[in-house]
Order: C-alpha cells, then structure tokens, then sequence
C-alpha cells in the first residue's frame, strides 16, 4: 500500500516535521520557512502580506519560503474565482521564491504544472493531465490548479518575488463541494474513497515545486524551453483535440483549432483554420469543442 495512505476516521492536520521529511537536502538549504496556519483568508494573501513585511531584509535568489493552511475563507482561483477550502480535506499552499529577473517568464507557470503533474502521476499510478496553461485534471475533472504572481522585490529591481499558490482536492467528498461549478476530483475519489495522508502529499507537493525552480537555476532559458515543449507532450489533457479558447469568465470565443502542444515559451500552439496560432494565457481559458461537424 503507498506510504501517503491512511486511516481517515479523523482527518490527521498538517505538522511540520512529516512535510519537512519529504524534503531533499538541497531543498531544505533554500527553505528560509514552513508557516503552517489552521485558517487563512488565503495562503497566498498571506504570503504577499509577509513578503510585504520582510521590507529590504536580504534574502538570495532561490531561497523560499512556504505557506500551508488547513481552510481558507477566500481561497483564490483565476478570474478572481473562488477556491473551495474545507478544513483539513484539501491541500492550499503557497510557495515563494525570489528568482532573477531574467528568469522570469510565461514558463514559470507551465514548468510547475509539469511537474506537480509528474509527481502526482507517480504517486497515484494514474494519468495525471494538464489543461493549458496549468490546470491538473483527471478523466477531464478539475483535480488541483495552480495561480502564480509575480512582483520586483524593489523598484527597478534585477529579482522578483515569485508566489506560486497550489490547490489540490486530495480527501474531500461531495458534501463539501457543493459551491463547485465545474467537474472535479479528488485523490480520495480517483481511488475508491481511499483517504491520503495530507502531511506527505504536501511536502511531495512542495518537493516537486523546489526541483522545478532548480530547472530555472540550472538551465538556460533557452534549454529549459526546449525542454518543457517536448515534456509538455506526455502530460497534455488536449493534444490533438479541437478546443476552443475563451476569454476569462465571459465564455466568449476568441478562437477554436486542433491543439498543436506548446511552443518554447510556453505559448499554445493552435492549429486553425487560416494556419498555425499561438495564445499566451493572460485572460485565456481552453476547453473542448463540442461542436464536432466542424472541421479544422
């Protein structure tokens, strides 16, 4: 049986010390903090109030620190959506890292959607997708999404702060997803109902994040782009499929075409009817077409 499964007769809450036990040594010389809350306006609210608060306290690029909380009352999805937090059910987490400024891209986004992907492929067994730009979805349900920020860390600064915000429905149930307006999951209803040990699931969750950085330390921006475009392959919900792509909450089609994977920045590559289109996300959101007597 995995490790990250448990009895789940009373949810266990998160502590430090079995989170900070998935952890690579090297990922704890750059961890500068572990803030561990019950409740949260949400975690990355917090975040960009502490980092707010650090004023010009010296920190080096690539030190970070993470915040986890059991509820949030306005957890944050894109387009100012809600994210649903009950208690001790989900993982709602932040990471903050100050990176280069040169280093900062589009491809932030698209680099820990794959391996947050990847991690949770392992750990389950099962084809864990990504929906362009960065949602995590199984058998095309919502099963986490990722919402990044960034900021200089001074006027006219060569560093940026870098505020990753995770979401991840790993125990909870219908009952307590009844705001929720679109299909979902959770690692709990992939399997049967089987409850996961929140602790370990967070700290791989936030492992996975610290190797993705180190792909931006470690490569040129050029290599790495290469690389996350043919990695980008394996993990694509839609690849091949005819999607449409919409404007933020408004549903309003700016586009539609055969999903072509993505370019070296990042960028959705959309193959339509007058050629070969690519998207930034910004305001963009991609679903499947269901108007199938169309051709591309």
């Amino acid at each position: 049986m995995c490790k990250c499964l448990q009895a789940c007769e009373k949810p266990a809450l998160l502590k430090e010390a079995p989170v900070l036990a998935q952890l690579k040594p090297t990922h704890l010389q750059d961890l500068l903090g572990l803030h561990l809350y019950q409740s949260l306006d949400s975690t990355q609210a917090e975040a960009q109030r502490f980092i707010k608060a650090l004023g010009h306290v010296p920190i080096d690029c690539y030190q970070t620190h993470v915040f986890l909380a059991e509820h949030q009352t306005k957890g944050q999805g894109r387009y100012e959506r809600c994210w649903v937090s009950p208690f001790a059910e989900n993982i709602y987490l932040t990471f903050v890292v100050k990176m280069p400024v040169q280093k900062i891209s589009g491809m932030i986004s698209i680099a820990m959607g794959l391996r947050l992907a990847e991690c949770l492929t392992q750990l389950t067994g099962l084809n864990i997708q990504i929906k362009w730009p960065n949602d995590l979805i199984f058998a095309q349900q919502k099963l986490g999404g990722i919402l990044i920020h960034t900021w200089p860390v001074y006027e006219s600064s060569s560093s940026y702060w870098v505020c990753i915000g995770v979401g991840l429905n790993v125990n909870m149930q219908d009952d307590a997803a009844c705001d929720i307006s679109q299909p979902w999951i959770s690692l709990s209803k992939m399997q049967a109902g089987t409850c996961w040990d929140r602790n370990q699931v967070a700290g791989l969750l936030i492992a996975a994040l610290f190797d993705g950085i180190a792909d931006f330390r470690e490569q040129s921006m050029q290599s790495l782009g290469a690389s996350l475009q043919k990695h980008w392959l394996s993990y694509d919900a839609y690849f091949g499929k005819v999607v449409e792509l919409l404007v933020g909450d408004h549903n309003d089609c700016v586009a539609y075409g055969r999903a072509c994977g993505i370019d070296e920045q990042g960028q959705l590559q959309l193959q339509t009817r007058t050629g070969m289109r690519v998207f930034s996300s910004g305001e963009l959101a991609v679903k499947l077409r269901v108007k199938k007597t169309e051709t591309v």
